[in-house]
């Protein structure tokens, strides 16, 4: 069949265009930026700090810290006072004496509460670093959040001006005979459809704005933002239980299992009763002749009626809940670990292809195609269509990269590496540096 040479100019300039826009393709996010990431890594840090020091959660942790050391050092104190006594009589015979007694701690009570009061205090500063973690967790996926949804409103904005422009455009011509009734109609369709789209995008990001600003406390018009780029993962299967034995959720739990074990202890020494040694000194007179007085007591306790052996069993049971708490974390974490990994490495991959087939930059690509169009290569019906093709692959690569994102930050959170990425974020973002310092 051979082509008319009416058409064939044409036909060969859309081919050359076409050509042109493959030639262009070209990655528009660096998977390695390491001068935007020292720009951002100030801001973040700061950000975040800001965040956590008006957080009412970490200022209650801060006082449980303290009242647990103050607990501590109140465990530390001798147990028992000692008491003085005064007896006397005036009668026939006169008697006076003072005494002193004293409590003996015989069974190391002391030392057993002083290590329950240490342990506490470690139970207290593990609380404080698994809250101050998952703080830092939800503020990035929250920031992560309006990121995703401020871009998404931005495209879809920038969607309806061009389609605004397009149907001033297509009135324009069909006022000179150059478009159909059809093609108003199309232009108003896609038009109204867009501006449906915009509200929804709108409402979003002020759901995203409001989680935002509930978990940071903080409420400001120019919020942090997360590199263009995604951080390359290494993952070593070998490294997990180092990064297992690194949680503050296994610090804590573990923690916890030394707080109970100490408590057993106590326990079982309160089944030990502590004498009471009383002395006492004084004088009589009696029948005319006085008499020095000096007397010694020894008091023992007898736990027969109440041994105290359910106080034991009890402890002993919360150190069994204790160590299977830790067993079943330990459990969890590995899972977590390997799977969020998993998943982050395989959204890092799907994100460099689509890059690859996408990352034409946005303004250049509908500019050629409004000129395919006002040279009526195209019709306005392709135009619509490719037209939303490529602003809606620019929403869902959005919604991919935010996606991407709250994927790393889920992995950073089960491999206990989220506050060491926030303060090294200015570094190429390879893990296996961050994984080497545990």
């Amino acid at each position: 069949m051979t082509i008319p040479k009416i058409f064939y100019i044409p036909l060969i300039n859309v081919f050359f265009a076409f050509i042109l826009m493959l030639q262009n393709t070209q990655s528009n996010a660096n998977l390695i930026n390491t001068s935007e990431q020292k720009n951002l890594q100030n801001v973040l840090n700061i950000f975040i700090q800001k965040a956590l020091e008006t957080n009412p959660s970490i200022q209650a942790a801060d006082a449980n810290i303290t009242a647990a050391y103050k607990r501590q050092q109140a465990s530390s104190q001798p147990i028992y006072n000692p008491a003085i006594s005064m007896e006397g009589q005036k009668s026939n015979d006169k008697f006076y004496t003072i005494g002193l007694n004293q409590t003996i701690d015989w069974s190391s009570k002391r030392d057993a509460r002083t290590r329950v009061g240490t342990a506490n205090l470690e139970v207290a500063k593990a609380q404080r670093l698994v809250l101050q973690q998952n703080l830092i967790f939800e503020i990035l996926d929250s920031l992560v959040s309006y990121q995703t949804t401020q871009e998404t409103l931005k495209l879809t904005k920038e969607k309806n001006v061009l389609l605004k422009q397009f149907v001033e455009l297509t009135q324009k011509r069909q006022a000179s005979g150059d478009a159909a009734g059809i093609d108003i109609d199309l232009a108003n369709f896609a038009l109204s459809e867009a501006l449906a789209q915009e509200a929804y995008s709108e409402e979003n990001l002020n759901k995203s704005l409001q989680v935002l600003q509930s978990t940071t406390g903080l409420k400001q018009t120019d919020w942090p933002k997360f590199p263009t780029t995604l951080p390359h993962l290494i993952f070593d299967p070998l490294k997990t239980d180092d990064l297992i034995n690194n949680l503050y959720s296994v610090k804590l739990l573990s923690s916890q299992y030394v707080s109970a074990q100490e408590r057993v202890n106590v326990a079982r020494k309160e089944r030990y009763s502590d004498p009471t040694i009383s002395l006492k000194a004084g004088k009589e007179r009696s029948n005319g002749s006085n008499s020095i007085l000096i007397g010694l007591n020894i008091s023992l306790p007898l736990f027969i009626r109440n041994t105290y052996g359910y106080e034991v069993e009890a402890a002993h049971q919360d150190t069994i809940e204790a160590e299977k708490k830790r067993l079943d974390i330990l459990r969890q974490a590995r899972a977590e670990i390997e799977n969020n990994a998993e998943s982050y490495i395989k959204l890092y991959q799907k994100i460099e292809q689509w890059q690859t087939f996408s990352s034409k930059p946005l303004q250049e690509s509908i500019l050629l195609l409004k000129r395919l169009w006002e040279s009526k290569y195209i019709s306005a019906t392709d135009y619509l269509v490719q037209l939303k093709q490529r602003i809606d692959n620019q929403i869902a690569g959005a919604e991919l990269q935010g996606h991407a994102w709250k994927s790393w930050i889920n992995w950073l959170k089960s491999s206990g590496n989220i506050e060491d990425w926030v303060k090294n974020i200015n570094n190429p973002a390879s893990c296996e540096q961050i994984m080497q310092k545990k």
